[in-house]
């Protein structure tokens, strides 16, 4: 007897309401990830595929729809598309996808790269969320960062760092 899987459904434009954590990742050979919690509360990093489906894995567990996960669009076009290694971003995007409808988790509408342009290294140094040599792990934050403000769900004494002078 064969099981037919059904496909993972896109997520809705954006989830009503407001969520516990919210973790974005930069996909690649090394993943980037970010989490901002409700409380304020953050932490980055970058580790290797079989890594980042474990941490995923573990927080859907715990958290299941009150944990929101997005990530960096990966568009392959015929010109070659983005630079990179195409292979590993669009396994981590597979992986991510699927842990997340396998634990109820909220998905967000991935994002380009140029849209983590609006959480810049300024506003993560503001924030003390920039972390010396880890440029995926940067990048990852610069989604969530971008991600909150253009949502705003950014915690007020946040925004306040964000738009000190």
């Amino acid at each position: 007897m064969s099981r037919r899987l059904a496909a993972v459904p896109d997520p809705p434009d954006e989830p009503g309401g407001d969520p516990s954590v919210v973790l974005w990742f930069d996909p690649g050979l090394t993943t980037g990830w970010a989490y901002l919690e409700m409380a304020s509360s953050f932490n980055s990093g970058q580790a290797p595929f079989e890594s980042i489906g474990e941490l995923l894995t573990g927080w859907a567990e715990i958290l299941g729809p009150n944990l929101w996960v997005g990530w960096e669009l990966y568009n392959v076009t015929q010109g070659g598309g983005k630079v990179g290694t195409p292979k590993y971003s669009l396994e981590t995007i597979g992986m991510l996808k699927w842990i997340c409808h396998s634990h109820d988790v909220t998905v967000l509408k991935a994002m380009p790269s140029a849209s983590r342009k609006l959480g810049d290294e300024i506003k993560l140094k503001k924030l003390g969320w920039r972390k010396r040599g880890q440029v995926h792990a940067n990048d990852a934050a610069m989604h969530l960062l971008a991600w909150h403000l253009r949502e705003k769900k950014l915690p007020p004494e946040l925004l306040a760092r964000v738009l000190a002078e």
